[in-house]
């Protein structure tokens, strides 16, 4: 009996763990989707200041261009 006993405790650790894992996978996942949108949002960003600067360089008097880069 002791020993049915302790096969239903580790059954339930080990049920528990399986939660756990499943609720520790599902905020990994939350992470990485939060991750992956800023990254996104960056990339949004640097494109737009890219297209401003061609933008801004294309109007640009050629000679004051030379003197910055």
């Amino acid at each position: 009996m002791e020993q049915h006993h302790q096969h239903l405790m580790m059954m339930d650790e080990l049920e528990q763990k399986c939660y756990d894992l499943d609720a520790k996978v599902r905020r990994v996942e939350e992470e990485r989707d939060a991750v992956m949108n800023e990254n996104e949002e960056l990339h949004d960003q640097v494109r737009s200041v890219d297209q401003i600067q061609q933008q801004v360089f294309r109007d640009f008097p050629p000679f004051l261009y030379s003197k910055i880069k």
